[in-house]
């Protein structure tokens, strides 16, 4: 019996510990409860501005410590949850101080929620801190009156247009060869390219407009993507918060030599080995570095009247003038007809060198050479 009455008591005092509870004898001797400790802790940073590559460290403090464990976590926008990026134990002191380290992870987007969580013991309560919001600084952004470097640059959506009189680019080659007019000619939507567009419409039961819009793009047998794309591609970015002013230069021109050898297509600025212009090579180079040159862009250059985009960037206040014996790798080197009249694009190598896409493909050659040497002037994209 007795045997029998020290298992009862045993898996009584089990049930106890399982409820969170402490027992306690009160002054007249009768059992009491106590609830588990509040959690507290102070010293938390809930606002902060951070440059890109640093560490972040914060000392907080946990009452009460005693050996318990403090998670920061972050919150994951994709999934809609907390995620666990770190996990530190406090001392077994009654006030414990916690150096916390944030992962590398804060400085990949622009801004980042965080918070602190203390699970629950069977003498404390559970911690969940207010939301812990980290802005990064880029290591390196341009002044505020020129370009800004962007975080995520996209025409998507844009580049359904339909062709008409004086359109230009990769959607009006791609009719031209399915017209039969091959890859020679100027890809322009002209009195010649108009004229075949009209057979092939009237040949197909279309109403024949002269213009080119998806039910005649369809009719052709041309994709729905490439309607949608060719005149809306934008290079990857090849910058991000730790990168230098030197390396957003070097992003550039590295984006620059990717064309080498891409054919010379009038309005056109498609990936490598697609077709470009001398202003369709400097603003993918351009998109790469993290610059938008707004109101410049790839789905404006292939439009009527938008040829020489190269005079809008030169015309520009957000690129900074610069003399031309003062000019610098990564300067944007202008060119000029016989009449001063902005007519050509090309990046500057440094040792008197070039890359542009002149007169039929992307090449590298001297800054001043015999198909053009009508310097206007130099503009600086990282100032």
């Amino acid at each position: 019996m007795k045997k029998f009455q020290k298992i009862i008591s045993l898996a009584l005092i089990l049930v106890i510990l399982g409820s969170n509870l402490v027992f306690a004898e009160n002054q007249d001797g009768e059992s009491g409860t106590i609830e588990p400790q509040q959690t507290t802790v102070t010293s938390i940073n809930y606002y902060r501005n951070n440059t890109a590559g640093r560490k972040i460290t914060d000392a907080i403090y946990v009452t009460p410590g005693k050996g318990r464990e403090v998670k920061l976590q972050r919150y994951n926008k994709e999934t809609g949850k907390w995620q666990t990026k770190s996990t530190k134990y406090a001392s077994n002191e009654e006030t414990s101080k916690v150096v916390l380290q944030y992962p590398s992870e804060w400085y990949a987007q622009k801004t980042s929620k965080w918070r602190i969580y203390i699970p629950a013991t069977e003498t404390a309560s559970k911690f969940i801190s207010k939301d812990i919001t980290v802005n990064t600084k880029r290591v390196y952004q341009n002044p505020s009156s020129y370009f800004q470097i962007q975080d995520n640059i996209s025409f998507a959506g844009q580049g359904g247009y339909s062709l008409k009189k004086g359109t230009m680019g990769l959607k009006v080659r791609k009719v031209q060869v399915k017209l039969g007019m091959g890859t020679k000619n100027y890809a322009i939507v002209g009195p010649t390219t108009i004229s075949k567009i009209k057979a092939f419409q009237k040949k197909k039961g279309l109403p024949v407009t002269g213009v080119v819009n998806y039910t005649t793009w369809k009719a052709m047998g041309l994709s729905y993507s490439d309607w949608n794309n060719l005149g809306a591609y934008v290079s990857p970015m090849k910058v991000d918060y730790t990168s230098t002013k030197k390396e957003c230069i070097e992003a550039m021109i590295d984006r620059a030599y990717d064309y080498l050898g891409t054919e010379y297509i009038v309005g056109a600025s498609g990936k490598p080995g697609q077709g470009v212009d001398c202003s369709g090579l400097v603003m993918q180079a351009m998109y790469a570095a993290g610059i938008n040159p707004l109101p410049v862009s790839v789905v404006r250059h292939s439009q009527p009247g938008y040829e020489y985009e190269s005079r809008n960037l030169y015309n520009s206040s957000k690129l900074k003038k610069v003399a031309y014996k003062d000019r610098k790798r990564g300067d944007l080197i202008f060119y000029s007809d016989s009449n001063g009249t902005i007519i050509h694009v090309a990046i500057y190598l440094g040792n008197d060198k070039v890359i542009e896409s002149w007169p039929n493909k992307v090449v590298v050659w001297p800054i001043k050479n015999s198909h053009r040497s009508r310097i206007a002037g130099v503009r600086r994209v990282f100032v």
